[in-house]
């Protein structure tokens, strides 16, 4: 009897734990849900008007327009603001302010309230503490902190030119990642490349594809890559083995422009140890 009492209490105790998970969890849901929900867009002018024949519930707002939404500042001449949608369409002397993190500049805008995904166009400026990309069109998702251009874009960063016809910026990390013809110009050499990640604040470059590096004198150092003082690099062995592996597989890569089957037989290896090299040194 004692012993199926105890049971009792035993199963009573896991039951009632049970339960107290059970709505710990479905609160937590709750709560993650609320905090998850779209914010409302606010909005100012000098002058607001309803206007039906755009769209239901568009309002016209102009001159001295101001948006505000979370942490991001938004200014035009002009725009029509879809409550419903949640959206907004600005025109002329368009400023995104998000504080310190960047400021976007162009001469239109549509921003997407529940999503937080801005897309700006014509004249378009990207500017951050340390750099400055101009190119027609840019998508920055100004939740997640970075940023998209589709058809070329130019960047300066210090003494650096660079351009590419695709790329992104992800301000938290202070990085950019440029695709399809990319050229970094500096007074000491010009870089050419397929694929280059650049970071803003130590201006440092790292080739990730194919790339020629061309200079006016016959000797570029390492320092001039930013890559630091090659006498001061690690003599581990591991580590000295994989630099030079690395250093082979680019200029495997780059010699035989990309083709990996043509890259394996320069290098004496198979596809599949080719591909696993390339996974561990970050070279897609």
């Amino acid at each position: 009897m004692q012993d199926d009492r105890f049971i009792f209490r035993m199963q009573q105790q896991i039951t009632g734990l049970f339960l107290f998970m059970l709505l710990s969890l479905l609160n937590a849901g709750q709560n993650s849900a609320i905090a998850q929900e779209p914010q409302q867009i606010e909005y100012d002018a000098d002058d607001i008007m309803y206007d039906k024949n755009i769209a239901s519930g568009a309002y016209r707002l102009i001159n001295h327009v101001v948006f505000r939404h979370r942490n991001t500042i938004m200014y035009c001449d002009s725009a029509y603001f879809y409550a419903s949608a949640n959206s907004l369409e600005a025109f002329e002397n368009v400023h995104i302010n998000q504080g310190d993190s960047v400021q976007i500049y162009g001469d239109y805008l549509y921003y997407d309230g529940n999503t937080r995904l801005a897309k700006i166009r014509k004249d378009v400026r990207l500017s951050s503490s340390s750099t400055s990309l101009t190119s027609q069109a840019v998508d920055y998702d100004l939740h997640n902190n970075y940023g998209y251009y589709p058809s070329h874009a130019d960047i300066i960063s210090g003494q650096n030119k660079l351009r590419s016809r695709v790329g992104y910026y992800y301000s938290r990390q202070n990085m950019y990642q440029f695709r399809d013809s990319v050229v970094v110009e500096n007074p000491g050499y010009t870089i050419y490349s397929d694929t280059l990640k650049y970071n803003t604040v130590s201006n440092t470059a790292y080739f990730i594809g194919p790339t020629r590096i061309i200079s006016d004198s016959n000797t570029i150092g390492a320092a001039d890559l930013g890559l630091g003082d090659a006498e001061q690099q690690s003599l581990n062995l591991r580590e000295v083995r994989e630099r030079a592996e690395r250093d082979a597989l680019v200029r495997a890569l780059g010699r035989v422009n990309g083709n990996l089957t043509r890259a394996a037989e320069m290098l004496g290896v198979s596809r599949p140890t080719l591909y696993d090299l390339m996974h561990r040194f970050g070279l897609k």
